[in-house]
């Protein structure tokens, strides 16, 4: 028996991950473990370089409009170090190329609040889908944990989430010239210490050149785009992809304060008109306000102004004389704070 699948059989135990051997490449069986047929299984893979590692595959986590992530464990490991637990985004053959720009992408990022890719390889020479390894992180989605709380979150909670998600934005715009392109609460993960972890780079790329690759989801359709039904390729003029980040950004806070979302899609023209450009002044209640802060509220006014003209960017944010940019990476339960308007990269 290979080494690789001997540490794979002996370590991989668990309630969610359970070894079972398809080394052996089989479309059938392929197709099984991408539907969701087979509840664990072992894949063989190679990095395209001939070396070759097994992965033992357990739960789904996450299905979304181009990948599936699974929980997993590599078996690449020092002799006697327990192989360490990953999620692994498995992509289809017909968004090969795509998988590869996001693996980059992935790779050229180093912020300690985005998701960190680990490896890339690929599932046997028959099928072609490409795995990118990624770091597990334990918590889920920021929609879930919210959802799942009904108590409304501390002010201090959400005010260190407000500062991880933009520091982590500030990076893709500033440090990289990136758009992210689908900052749903989905792709905005919790790690141990439930800290922000920004993940879903599938539809990220250059600014110059951006283009959505999807329909966006219902709740975070800017006003610029919500009436343009082909907005793959009908884009407004001088539209800089930038802005819809941040409308985005501004989604999220709002979620986080209120455990619901503004608006969506088909109410949203609607709400302009009621609302004019001043949302925040009408929507929040009181007790949010007290909770969260007129700091929080001033900066989701910016961040969710209906004209995308004038929508601030991320440059902004962080010369606003009340807004502390810091990236404030310690556990949510401790209070601690920083002035460092750089954000926390390592």
């Amino acid at each position: 028996m290979p080494f690789g699948k001997f540490l794979a059989r002996f370590f991989c135990r668990g309630d969610d991950i359970e070894v079972v051997d398809v080394s052996t490449p089989n479309q059938e069986e392929d197709q099984n473990i991408v539907q969701n047929q087979s509840p664990s299984s072992m894949l063989k893979v190679e990095d395209g370089h001939g070396r070759q590692d097994f992965l033992a595959i357990g739960r789904v986590i996450k299905r979304g409009q181009t990948a599936t992530i699974w929980k997993g464990r590599s078996t690449t490991s020092r002799f006697f170090r327990r192989p360490r637990e990953v999620a692994l985004k498995i992509r289809e053959v017909d968004i090969f190329d795509n998988a590869i720009t996001e693996y980059k992408i992935l790779r050229s990022l180093n912020h300690s609040n985005i998701i960190k890719a680990l490896k890339m390889q690929f599932w046997s020479a028959m099928s072609h889908r490409a795995i990118i390894q990624l770091e597990y992180v334990q918590n889920g989605t920021l929609f879930d944990y919210v959802v799942e709380h009904e108590q409304s979150l501390s002010g201090t909670v959400i005010i260190k989430w407000k500062r991880q998600l933009l520091s982590a934005i500030r990076h893709i715009h500033h440090e990289a010239n990136l758009v992210h392109g689908n900052l749903t609460s989905n792709n905005i993960l919790l790690d141990n210490k439930f800290r922000i972890k920004v993940a879903g780079f599938g539809s990220a790329s250059m600014v110059h050149g951006f283009r959505f690759q999807h329909e966006i989801e219902t709740y975070f359709v800017p006003p610029e785009l919500v009436s343009r039904k082909y907005i793959v390729v009908n884009l407004p003029a001088k539209f800089d992809p930038r802005s819809f980040d941040i409308w985005c950004a501004g989604i999220n806070l709002y979620f986080m304060l209120t455990q619901s979302y503004p608006f969506d899609k088909e109410s949203l023209l609607q709400e302009i008109v009621v609302h004019q450009n001043k949302p925040m002044q009408t929507m929040l209640n009181q007790e949010d306000i007290n909770r969260a802060g007129t700091a929080y509220v001033l900066l989701l006014e910016r961040l969710l102004d209906f004209n995308y003209k004038t929508r601030i960017t991320i440059e902004e944010v962080a010369r606003m004389n009340y807004f502390d940019f810091t990236g404030d990476n310690q556990d949510v339960n401790n209070s601690g704070d920083s002035s460092n308007i750089q954000g926390n990269t390592e």
